[in-house]
């Protein structure tokens, strides 16, 4: 999932990237998204590609209490109706890796009181949406650095 935190204020922040990061149970996103198929990684690189994968990389493990806590201290405490303030998830329409997995994530980031609203659009509107134009708040789509060992 990709932030635009140039052109959202609470996305700015780094404790509230943060607090998503803590907010989001991605092994759930496995098993439930995905139906098992996949595991988590920490990193952008996988363990397959020994020369520029780094195993030191910070980790956010699930934790909703801490989510919370960082979103408070970012200066976005609850409104009388439990939500914080609204982002746009862009997602690819018709994607069967996003489909699901935008759907939990929606569910898991309005427990800590974000409004996620899904933005499932073609995708040539998509690529330009988020790559050209950056009108997006958040993005989740497939990014993949392959299997190294098949170039080789």
């Amino acid at each position: 999932m990709a932030f635009n935190f140039k052109d959202h204020p609470a996305l700015a922040k780094k404790e509230v990237r943060l607090a998503i990061a803590h907010a989001i149970d991605r092994r759930f996103i496995v098993e439930k998204g995905y139906r098992g198929v996949g595991k988590t990684i920490d990193s952008v690189i996988p363990q397959g590609i020994p020369w520029a994968y780094n195993p030191n990389v910070p980790k956010y493990p699930f934790d909703v209490q801490k989510a919370n806590a960082l979103l408070n201290e970012a200066g976005y405490p609850r409104s009388g109706l439990g939500m914080r303030f609204p982002l746009r998830l862009t997602y690819e329409a018709g994607n069967d890796n996003s489909e699901r997995p935008v759907e939990i994530i929606r569910e898991q980031l309005k427990t800590v009181g974000i409004d996620v609203k899904l933005e499932r659009v073609e995708r040539s509107v998509m690529m330009n949406k988020v790559f050209q134009k950056y009108d997006f708040d958040l993005w989740f789509g497939a990014l993949t650095t392959g299997d190294i060992r098949r170039w080789a």
